[in-house]
């Protein structure tokens, strides 16, 4: 603290400092001092008043705003070593980025979906051969496929045994002995009546290879002498040749002398038969089988009966 002499006060006196020497006296008025009344307003960096005028006031605002800037942007190059930094452009005036532009795709229409890429035929082959093995990965389903093929194997052995052994379902037309090969069981029929009627039905098929399965052995060789054919295969083939109406040939008419049965025993003539779009056959001879069923086990052209 500085002390201020007393200017009534003798520089020859040097008594001791009072302390209550140096407070103001209050008897005196205050001193007054011309001053000039500043309203309060917002601080400012340069301590300038704004402008009146709207468009300078915006202007200074600009200029405040920049000088702002120019600040933060030294101070920040003070932190990062001095490294040069873009100045943007004033908040009062941001860049306008330039307009989206619409993403175009390759071969594609304007406006149109992508264009999906081109594959080639063995690659969607591979595809679609690696989607059919695709079940293959699991165990159980090998399993079921092995099962399966196990099944038609054993399924095929077992009918080609079946008709070694006992002759049923071989087709041997093509053979000079006729249908069914030598000492082969002959098909059966329920009644004489459906015996004769499958003889006729299978004539006239083509080829008639059905025919001779109905007939025993001697009956074949009957059949063959009658129609004058070497074997019974022959036979049937000359007359389905003769027929000119098959659906109707396929259906005769039993009339009723045409069948006579005594113990086990029957006879079957066509000359009693009704018979249209193809020839009249012979006489059947029917033999019944112990199971019920019958066989042809004769033939003749035309019997005495059928002469008178």
């Amino acid at each position: 603290m500085w002390c201020v002499a007393d200017p009534n006060e003798s520089h020859g006196d040097r008594r001791p400092q009072d302390p209550e020497d140096h407070l103001p006296d209050r008897s005196r008025a205050p001193e007054v001092v011309d001053a000039e009344v500043v309203e309060d307003g917002p601080a400012s960096s340069t301590g300038a008043a704004p402008p009146s005028d709207d468009e300078q006031f915006r202007q200074y605002q600009q200029f405040l705003e920049f000088q702002k800037f120019q600040e933060w942007q030294r101070s920040q190059q003070g932190l990062g070593g001095g490294a040069d930094l873009a100045v943007p452009t004033p908040p009062s005036a941001p860049a306008q980025a330039p307009p989206a532009q619409p993403v175009q795709w390759p071969d594609a229409p304007q406006g149109g979906p992508p264009a999906w890429p081109e594959t080639s035929t063995a690659h969607r082959g591979t595809v679609w051969f690696r989607r059919l093995l695709w079940p293959l990965r699991f165990k159980l389903v090998r399993r079921l496929i092995y099962l399966l093929v196990i099944v038609i194997v054993a399924y095929n052995l077992i009918g080609v045994v079946l008709t070694d052994l006992f002759g049923g379902g071989r087709d041997d037309s093509r053979t000079g002995t006729g249908g069914a090969p030598p000492n082969s069981s002959p098909i059966t029929s329920t009644n004489p009546a459906d015996a004769v009627s499958a003889v006729y039905n299978s004539l006239r098929e083509n080829p008639p290879s059905k025919v001779c399965d109905l007939f025993s052995d001697q009956a074949k060789g009957y059949f063959a002498t009658v129609h004058q054919a070497p074997d019974c295969n022959t036979a049937a083939n000359r007359l389905h040749e003769q027929i000119t109406a098959p659906a109707s040939y396929a259906a005769p008419g039993f009339g009723p002398d045409a069948i006579e049965e005594v113990n086990g025993k029957a006879s079957v003539y066509s000359c009693f038969m009704q018979v249209t779009g193809g020839p009249k056959l012979g006489s059947f001879g029917l033999t019944r089988q112990r199971d019920g069923g019958w066989i042809i086990s004769g033939y003749e052209l035309e019997p005495d009966r059928c002469r008178r």
